[in-house]
């Protein structure tokens, strides 16, 4: 039974296929099932050419390279669309990977019909990955419209790791303050354990901004140390990327900031005093807020004693009296919260304030 053409003979793929074919020893044309065939002396078939208003498209429930695990189930849908109405129309769907060196191609499912939809599945948990093999699979879909004759076909890569992954963050010091260092650190191990140690990259953020991309160590730690975090709450993650055995994780961590209040000085009393017979009074001088940096302190002795005559006992010291005016400067060296002040105290015996 005569088949009705199914090409385009214009069609410039077509054109340029038969100028690739026609150009090699021994190759002539034929037309067979309604399709545009290219074969050697003796008959043998190596090239067909594509049909029109015929495409296909192939998805994957699990698409992203760095996610997939071994077991994980996967499920493949081709989507055809066909300008000819084919009721017997079907897919198979075939899997070439690498063992090592060694080529192994597999049937995943063959002719399994397209629905009313035009789509056809498969779901499969067993592709390989491990060992030699690295996970790397070539999925082909390809279309018969009548069970026959392949039309088209098409094909995606589908990554599958051996091993699943974890990571844990770690914040600290957490809270912090505004210019304070932070460490940030991911350690990414195997699941299960015993799997070996991840390597590639992990991938530091605040919020959404990227803060830091690092390589794991050979422990399978990475850190990054930031100072310019501000004032607030952050969202700190770490998104480890995968390798060729480890899939994809992450963790995320609430770290806050808290504004740092500026360097302030008091006096351990506000109002010190001393017995006769003491030579100094030493006055202690405390340090609070950011404590991070240098701080300079200066000081000088007074009172309200005025021209009171030194006789008179009313709790209040006169520098002409009681104490040499003293003044100075204290300075505080980063980290360091407290200074003494020592006034020298006149020593008599005259009846007088403390």
């Amino acid at each position: 039974m005569a088949h009705p053409r199914m090409y385009d003979d214009s069609n410039p793929a077509i054109e340029r296929l038969r100028e690739i074919c026609l150009a090699l020893p021994e190759v002539f044309e034929k037309e067979a099932w309604g399709e545009c065939t290219f074969r050697v002396t003796g008959g043998s078939m190596f090239a067909i050419g594509n049909v029109e208003g015929v495409s296909v498209t192939l998805g994957s429930s699990s698409p992203d390279l760095c996610q997939t695990v071994l077991g994980s189930p996967v499920r493949f849908t081709a989507t055809v669309v066909d300008s000819v109405p084919a009721p017997n129309g079907s897919v198979t769907f075939t899997d070439f990977t690498w063992n090592g060196l060694t080529p192994v191609t597999t049937t995943l499912a063959a002719n399994v019909p397209v629905n009313l939809s035009g789509q056809a599945s498969v779901t499969m948990t067993s592709l390989a990955a491990g060992g030699l093999n690295r996970g790397n699979h070539f999925i082909t879909a390809t279309y018969n419209r009548d069970g026959n004759n392949a039309l088209s076909s098409v094909t995606m890569v589908q990554k599958v790791h051996a091993n699943a992954s974890s990571t844990q963050l770690t914040v600290s010091p957490n809270p912090s303050n505004v210019g304070a260092l932070v460490s940030i650190t991911a350690t990414v191990s195997s699941v299960p354990s015993g799997g070996g140690t991840p390597s590639g990259m992990v991938t530091f953020l605040d919020g959404a901004s990227v803060i830091g991309q690092v390589s794991l160590n050979a422990g399978g730690i990475a850190t990054v140390a930031k100072s310019n975090l501000v004032y607030g709450s952050h969202t700190i993650t770490a998104i480890y990327a995968s390798d060729t055995q480890f899939a994809a994780s992450s963790a995320s961590s609430i770290l806050t900031i808290n504004p740092v209040e500026p360097p302030a000085v008091q006096l351990s009393a506000s109002a010190p005093s001393v017995a006769e017979g003491t030579s100094i009074l030493n006055v202690s001088v405390t340090r609070t807020g950011d404590i991070s940096g240098f701080s300079t302190v200066e000081y000088a002795t007074s009172d309200t004693a005025g021209s009171n005559d030194c006789n008179v006992i009313n709790g209040v010291a006169s520098s002409r009296c009681d104490y040499l005016t003293t003044l100075g400067t204290l300075e505080f060296a980063p980290g360091e919260v407290s200074k003494a002040i020592g006034i020298p105290i006149i020593d008599d015996t005259r009846a007088e304030g403390n």
